[in-house]
């Protein structure tokens, strides 16, 4: 099971940088591309500090993750607005 996930990792590691090279090249543009994928590297960023800071409390259910982070959900429309 080990070798399968990190045979699968390696590949989409491998292939996922052709894959945006290809997106990149044909829709987006080198500098479109470069913020909006900065933006989105924050927005997870955020997502797994506030997914953390939740996790330390004494009800770890999925669903108490997202009712905490559902209080921040201005912050992230704002973010994902400026992603669009």
């Amino acid at each position: 099971m080990a070798a399968e996930n990190a045979n699968t990792w390696s590949g989409t590691a491998l292939l996922l940088p052709l894959f945006g090279a290809f997106i990149t090249d044909a829709f987006l543009g080198r500098y479109l591309t470069i913020i909006i994928a900065s933006l989105l590297y924050v927005l997870v960023c955020h997502i797994f500090i506030f997914t953390f800071k939740f996790e330390r409390s004494p009800d770890r259910s999925f669903l108490f993750i997202i009712k905490g982070m559902l209080r921040y959900e201005k912050t992230i429309l704002t973010l994902v607005q400026l992603i669009i």
